[in-house]
């Protein structure tokens, strides 16, 4: 099934404007931390969202242009709105908990993750992967922290297109991706030549990171934990030899494809990806497609409640300087998503 997405041209003057403040939303809780912003759980007219704030000092520079993925595996944008001194993202809310930290609660309780549901989970993952390529977006900030399992046992991504935020290729900030997870030419990235760009793309680096995460899934470590903790993490990663014999022959044979510290060897391409004999079974084409796919878990609800913390409606940086949210936001423009999947919005103007 194809997914279209949305290009927004988000400065511009728009037609649907409408002046929201702080008191138009109810601060629940904090959903989590991203890099130079939080993530809080807001209320609406009774409606729940999801509300990203990030200091526009700490941005690189203003997005001139944003992506919105329109995916049923991505948290849909629904508003982008500004103050002097915050970038705010509002996402349509999920009753969902961390994928990772699911797995490794039902490992604790000797429940094994078997081949064919990490196949469904995987699948879903490198279909979002797919889109996010197809729509020419760079996606830097892979943390298994954004990857999500809604109740109804879906995956939920939550991603910023970070490549918005620079003017140009920017191999150091790539390291803000989790450590753990980090592709072996990252680690050795200097300020990129020319003839090293495409070496050095993000969607070859995704594809490692991808493979490093799959790895934890199944065996509840990443492939370069050192027990002894003789050698630094960044030393495993470039030189450690890695144990596949945990895994049956189709897992073993894809991980190894994603796991090649040469990315030129590295399996990156999707159409190679789906043909592998490790997703034998699944059908591309209702995978993520949640009125008729059946995954592998169900959730209750009780597993995918949020905290019961209140959190200040205000917005402490990575420095700890406090910013408070009071100044009166200005809307750049509404969306809807299915409505405008396959349109450009430029000026407030649709165009198909």
């Amino acid at each position: 099934m194809n997914y279209n997405s949305v290009v927004l041209y988000a400065y511009g003057e728009s037609h649907y404007m409408e002046e929201l403040s702080e008191k138009d939303f109810t601060f629940v809780n904090i959903l989590g931390r991203c890099r130079n912003g939080l993530v809080y759980c807001v209320t609406r007219d009774s409606q729940m969202y999801s509300m990203k704030v990030r200091l526009k000092k700490e941005l690189k520079k203003l997005p001139s242009e944003i992506t919105l993925y329109h995916h049923p595996c991505i948290t849909q944008i629904i508003w982008i709105y500004h103050n002097e001194t915050q970038l705010c993202f509002l996402s349509s809310y999920v009753e969902a908990t961390n994928f990772m930290k699911y797995i490794e609660q039902r490992q604790k309780k000797t429940k094994i993750l078997y081949d064919e549901q990490l196949c469904f989970y995987a699948a879903q993952l490198f279909c979002v992967v797919e889109h996010i390529i197809n729509s020419d977006s760079y996606y830097f900030d892979f943390k298994p922290d954004n990857v999500l399992i809604c109740m109804d046992g879906n995956l939920c991504v939550c991603v910023q297109d970070e490549g918005e935020f620079l003017e140009e290729f920017h191999p150091p900030l790539w390291k803000n991706t989790h450590k753990s997870y980090q592709a072996p030419e990252v680690l050795l990235a200097s300020p990129v030549e020319d003839d090293e760009e495409e070496i050095l793309h993000p969607n070859k680096t995704i594809f490692w990171s991808i493979g490093v995460f799959l790895y934890k899934l199944a065996t509840g470590k990443t492939p370069f934990a050192d027990t002894d903790k003789k050698n630094p993490e960044r030393t495993n990663i470039l030189s450690k030899t890695i144990d596949f014999t945990p895994f049956s022959k189709p897992l073993a044979s894809l991980l190894e494809k994603l796991l090649q510290r040469d990315p030129k060897q590295r399996l990156t391409d999707m159409s190679l990806i789906k043909s592998h004999s490790f997703f034998a079974d699944i059908d591309w084409n209702t995978v993520c497609d949640t009125q008729q796919n059946k995954p592998p878990f169900q959730l209750t609800r009780e597993e995918v409640s949020p905290s019961s913390s209140v959190p200040s409606p205000s917005y402490a940086s990575t420095n700890h300087e406090t910013i408070d949210l009071n100044p009166t936001p200005t809307l750049i423009a509404p969306v809807l998503c299915d409505e405008l999947a396959g349109h450009t919005i430029i000026n407030g103007n649709f165009y198909q």
